[in-house]
């Protein structure tokens, strides 16, 4: 797994570029961050979100002029969901194995946003296919991501949504530092102490309740780093 400093880096840097030019367009600098981010540290990973994502957009602008009770403008985004297998066969595919980061979260987010954007009573516009991109490499969500529609981040854009740096964020975004940074390599530490592993441990039934720690601070961390970095931009997830 990709070190979470680096991705904290990232969003430090883009947020610097986001503050410089006077806190717009929020969307698009996440997006780019995202772009940049796996473009370093999981370019396989990159390839196949953009794959996804552009299969996506095809289907939509493709049924978006379909009635809503149409069998195809309803089930056709399914074919979306086939692409999750990815992550579990890239090692047979590709002979090897590479970083995949939260590839699974991502599609997942590819997939609600077409679904929605299909399922609006007017046909979306051309240009709202944007926000499955955005759904797909929105930055602080691209290691261990909530699971959320690119459709939200339209209306909060269109509702104009400031960043929010009040304390109560940072002190979210500081539980989730420390969470990910402290705390899991801890407990992962003391795993492998027990287990007498160096690189795997095998803590068995009865280290059932240490392995279900390690997983909890990993996703509980990096879920609080995505939703309040996020609420740095001005997006609430």
């Amino acid at each position: 797994m990709i070190n979470p400093i680096a991705h904290l880096l990232f969003i430090v840097v883009f947020w610097l570029a986001f503050a410089t030019a006077g806190k717009k367009r929020a969307d698009l600098t996440l997006t780019l961050g995202g772009v940049a981010f796996l473009a370093v540290y999981a370019p396989i990973a990159l390839f196949w979100i953009a794959f996804t994502t552009a299969e996506a957009c095809l289907l939509v602008l493709w049924l978006r002029n379909r009635e809503r009770s149409n069998g195809k403008r309803q089930y056709l985004p399914y074919i979306l969901l086939p692409n999750l297998l990815f992550v579990e066969l890239h090692p047979a595919i590709l002979l090897i194995s590479v970083e995949t980061l939260a590839i699974s979260f991502s599609i997942i987010r590819i997939f609600m946003t077409a679904k929605q954007l299909l399922a609006m009573r007017k046909p979306c516009m051309p240009k709202d296919v944007y926000w499955i991109w955005a759904a797909a490499f929105f930055l602080p969500a691209l290691i261990v991501g909530p699971v959320f529609s690119g459709t939200e981040l339209r209306k909060q854009a269109k509702q104009n949504a400031q960043p929010d740096c009040s304390a109560r964020t940072f002190r979210f975004l500081l539980t989730g530092i420390v969470t990910v940074l402290l705390i899991n390599p801890m407990l992962t530490s003391f795993a492998h102490k027990i287990s007498g592993l160096p690189w795997t441990f095998d803590l068995g039934i009865e280290g059932a309740p240490i392995y279900f720690a390690i997983l909890y601070t990993v996703f509980y961390g990096q879920s609080l780093i995505a939703e309040h970095t996020s609420r740095l931009f001005g997006r609430t997830l």
